[in-house]
């Protein structure tokens, strides 16, 4: 889209804001035309739409267009893609050139409200300064130093650690860009900052492919340009006292000459690299006189800090790599490797560790496994053995009870016979007692042979058997009559009728038994004569039965 360039404001430069005294200044010569006055996009990209070279590019310019429209104080600007020839989710935002414009000052400021509304406008995206040449950001790629993911000079040959490392990170869904391998690590540049920024605070990357413990990663070097021709100091000392005598030489040092005011704005001291103390001036001129002046600020404070370098701007200094002392940089690759030895070492060692004691937690459980079902199947044991006792027990209980009631049923026909025969053959006064008597046997015997048969086969069932292998309850002794029903007695006492068919007797006389098959049997018939009496008599007896049951049967 074309967009004719809209008119330029004037130039305004940045006021100082640290309080200065006068002092007479120098002169210093002119430096090259400056780089980066150009503003950088990071993630610039939609999830699921190919990401390439101009991808960002297009999805920038619909934004720039929009928020121009909304803005009209907003300046023209141009969009460049971040390289031409690998994929990327950033590209630059300069100022429209202007060919009538002769003004030859750099234009930072009109970057300036770009960089407060699209910050505002796209949250997500992450716009700075340009930190390095065109084509270079070592903020989208993190770098893998252990020995698996270094290869020889030479080696154009892929990296299998490195592939399977982006393998893992594909699978949780981050975006790759590029990726390469050189002595001293692999490298993954990655499609959005806050990947990055996460995988730095986990300071690790989960690949179980490649090894079972985290793979250590480390950020790139590289200070971020806060803001537009920043200078940077480095291989001062430790302490602030080196760095405040700076800043008050640089306030003391780079003044107007005709107001006196201080070109310095401010200073700070990066977050990663303390060696380095990063300050920018109130606009390009005083910049470049700063630049011509680095030889008599490294004179100046050479005897405090021996390694200082004189001042260069950020983006230059980001390029040539942040600089460290040769001999103290050795010490730091000697120092780290062998601490890289010493930490795969103790890898192993804890490997090793974690085998044998996960081997002995694995012989453990199944001990204890062991142990435990044989303390189940005590367990059980012994229940079923209370369980057995306690039903031979109740058993021997209740067989002792049935024992019992077995013997009073017993003992109570017993006594209904003896009180049979008193109304059979005893004195008719002494029937009425007898018979009251035997009805309440009766009775007696009745719920004792009830208690039996309820109880039949108990014992039996508690020790495990059937009820059906009970046991029958006893019949009743041989020679006692049972009741046909509980409300008809089997025994009358005699009425008239049946005294009247009965020949008297004598009270004196003994009792007379019916006849059965054992009497007969016991009797010898000495003579004809006693063998018909008693014949008689047994069947005067007979009838006197078949009398009793007539009168009985008859009854009401």
């Amino acid at each position: 889209m074309e967009v004719s360039p809209r008119k330029k404001p004037t130039f305004s430069p940045r006021k100082a804001t640290r309080p200065s005294a006068p002092e007479d200044d120098d002169d210093f010569g002119a430096v090259n035309a400056p780089l980066g006055v150009s503003l950088l996009l990071r993630s610039v990209y939609t999830a699921g739409v190919a990401i390439t070279t101009t991808s960002a590019v297009t999805l920038a310019q619909a934004t720039i267009d929009r928020l121009l429209a909304a803005h009209a104080d907003l300046p023209s600007v141009v969009l460049r893609p971040f390289s031409t020839f690998k994929p990327s989710t950033s590209c630059y935002l300069r100022v429209a050139p202007d060919p009538d414009d002769i003004d030859t000052t750099p234009r930072f400021d009109l970057l300036e409200p770009w960089l407060t509304v699209l910050r505002k406008d796209k949250p997500g995206w992450e716009i700075v300064w340009q930190p390095m040449s065109e084509g270079k950001d070592k903020r989208m790629t993190i770098r893998l130093g252990d020995a698996g993911f270094r290869k020889e000079k030479g080696d154009k040959s892929s990296c299998p650690a490195l592939e399977k490392v982006k393998t893992a990170l594909v699978a949780r869904g981050i975006l790759i860009t590029d990726s390469y391998s050189l002595s001293n690590g692999s490298y993954i540049g990655l499609a959005d900052h806050h990947h990055v920024d996460d995988i730095l605070a986990a300071g690790a990357i989960s690949a179980p492919a490649v090894s079972p413990n985290p793979i250590p990663v480390t950020r790139c070097r590289q200070i971020e340009i806060k803001n537009c021709f920043e200078l940077v100091v480095s291989g001062l000392s430790e302490g602030e006292g080196v760095q405040s005598s700076l800043c008050r030489w640089l306030t003391r040092n780079f003044r107007d000459a005709v107001t006196n005011e201080s070109f310095f704005v401010d200073a700070r001291v990066d977050e990663y690299e303390r060696d380095c103390l990063v300050f920018f001036m109130s606009d390009w001129a005083s910049t470049a006189r700063v630049l011509a002046a680095g030889e008599r600020l490294v004179s100046q404070f050479k005897g405090n800090s021996p390694s200082i370098h004189r001042p260069q701007l950020l983006l230059a200094f980001n390029n040539n790599g942040v600089w460290r002392p040769k001999s103290l940089a050795q010490t730091f690759e000697d120092g780290a490797s062998s601490v890289n030895n010493a930490l795969a070492s103790l890898r192993a060692e804890v490997h090793e560790l974690k085998r044998e004691t996960r081997a002995q937690f694995e012989s453990n459980q199944l001990a204890i496994s062991a142990v435990s079902k044989t303390v189940t199947t005590l367990h059980s044991t012994v229940d079923s053995l209370h369980n057995r006792l306690s039903n031979h027990a109740s058993a021997f209980l209740h067989q002792s009870a049935e024992q019992a009631t077995r013997a009073q049923l017993v003992q109570t026909q017993m006594i209904m016979a003896q009180h049979q025969n008193t109304m059979r053959f005893g004195h008719p006064d002494h029937y009425a007692d007898a018979k009251a008597e035997y009805d309440r046997l009766y009775e007696e015997q009745k719920a004792l042979m009830n208690s039996l048969t309820k109880s039949a086969g108990r014992a039996i069932a508690m020790l495990g058997g059937s009820l059906g292998s009970s046991i029958a309850p006893p019949v009743a002794p041989p020679g006692l009559e049972t009741h046909a029903s509980s409300s008809a007695p089997p025994v009358v006492p005699p009425g008239p009728a049946t005294r009247s068919r009965v020949p008297p007797t004598s009270s004196s006389a003994p009792p007379v038994v019916p006849s059965g098959p054992a009497t007969r049997s016991r009797v010898s018939p000495t003579s004809g004569e006693t063998a018909n009496k008693r014949r008689k008599s047994s069947n005067v007896e007979t009838q006197d039965d078949d009398s009793l049951m007539t009168d009985t049967s008859a009854a009401p």
